[in-house]
């Protein structure tokens, strides 16, 4: 979420706030911006024709901006 805070300024994702890891299960927890909203499945139904192209647009531009992003290389 950082990377992309920092390489992709225009897809939004919420601002990470801390890590921590479970003790005794192998699990961790992050904690982050909570970003208040709907989901397409519960509005699609009521969107006007315009409204679901301006959405297919828009997440035709995030698509494209994630494709350029470069992979990360872990050590």
């Amino acid at each position: 979420m950082q990377y992309l805070a920092k390489h992709a300024p225009i897809i939004p994702v919420p601002r990470p706030h801390g890590l921590i890891k479970l003790v005794g299960f192998d699990a961790r927890v992050i904690f982050m911006t909570y970003i208040p909203s709907t989901t397409l499945k519960n509005v699609w139904n009521i969107l006007t024709p315009s409204n679901k192209v301006s959405i297919q647009r828009q997440l035709d531009e995030i698509f494209t901006q994630l494709r350029r992003l470069e992979k990360i290389r872990r050590g």
